[in-house]
């Protein structure tokens, strides 16, 4: 039997059980399906089987859906989030400690304090089916949540697209107390002790950024010049010359606020034991025991030469 015989409706929602190697091989197997191939209406509908409304500009949605994300992706979060935002006026923030902010285009309201977080978890989404919010804890500042999947958003580059359109739509983003608020935030993650590698001019201006009321964003994240043209880092890098350190914390937060493009961060954790990367580590071990030897002056302390 001609498998374009069948309702495209029903073909599409079974071919949305397979993953995409399993879907390349069907499409194989018969001339008749073959052209679906380049057909971005075929995989438009693939994605919508799993009720992804979004992607990333300038990609396909063959692109989307061959990167197995939609499988990782949250059902839940829509275009609607970040359109009503965009709707709305500039407003001033209310600096009330751990606010939660009810992204739900029916809703889109603040729903008070942390202590409040049961009730939007429980009865906002089974009554209200209000599933996403925005966090403005001292804990996950600028971090979207959804109830029905219980876990923070930006787990896959798709994902972290939207949540950052998101938050840059908040209507309350340039007002001179919310800034104020999370440059506090940013601080404390630039001050936190951290193994991720990225671009020491991205981080130079971000830390300027943090110190001058009047400077600009320091944009996206691009750590390109730190990796070959084969995807790998550098084995010539150094510590305070071409990179800097930052936490897990940290570089959550920076993909979902600031965004990330190219290739992902490297744990200087994953070098220790990589031959190639010797000198990188070694410039890692040096910089530890000069904020050792700051922490803890006037005690004896052995200094690696280089």
């Amino acid at each position: 039997m001609d498998l374009l015989t069948i309702p495209k409706e029903i073909l599409f929602h079974i071919l949305g059980f397979l993953d995409h190697h399993d879907i390349l091989t069907v499409l194989s197997l018969s001339s008749s399906l073959t052209h679906l191939y380049n057909d971005e209406d075929f995989w438009h509908a693939l994605v919508l089987t799993h009720n992804i409304t979004y992607r990333i500009d300038n990609t396909t949605w063959r692109d989307l859906y061959t990167s197995n994300e939609t499988l990782k992706m949250c059902p839940h979060l829509q275009l609607s989030h970040r359109d009503n935002l965009q709707r709305q006026p500039k407003r001033q923030w209310d600096e009330d400690t751990d606010r939660l902010l009810c992204l739900e285009p029916s809703c889109c309201s603040e729903l008070g304090n942390a202590a409040e977080s049961s009730y939007y978890s429980n009865r906002n989404h089974d009554a209200l089916h209000h599933r996403i919010a925005l966090k403005l804890d001292q804990c996950q500042f600028l971090t979207v949540w959804c109830s029905a999947c219980q876990t923070c958003l930006g787990k896959t580059k798709t994902e972290q697209y939207l949540v950052h359109q998101i938050i840059q739509s908040l209507p309350f983003l340039d007002d001179p107390t919310f800034v104020r608020r999370r440059k506090e935030f940013e601080i404390r993650l630039l001050m936190a002790n951290g193994t991720y590698i990225i671009d020491r001019a991205w981080f130079l201006a971000w830390t300027a950024y943090l110190r001058d009321a009047n400077n600009e964003y320091p944009g996206v994240l691009d750590n390109s010049k730190l990796y070959r043209e084969d995807g790998r880092l550098r084995s010539d890098i150094k510590l305070g010359e071409h990179f800097e350190l930052i936490g897990q914390q940290a570089l959550s937060y920076i993909i979902r606020v600031y965004r990330l493009v190219g290739n992902d961060p490297v744990s200087s954790l994953e070098l220790q034991h990589q031959a190639e990367y010797c000198q990188v580590y070694h410039s890692l071990l040096l910089r530890q025991q000069m904020l050792y030897h700051r922490r803890y002056r006037g005690h004896p302390i052995l200094v690696l030469s280089e």
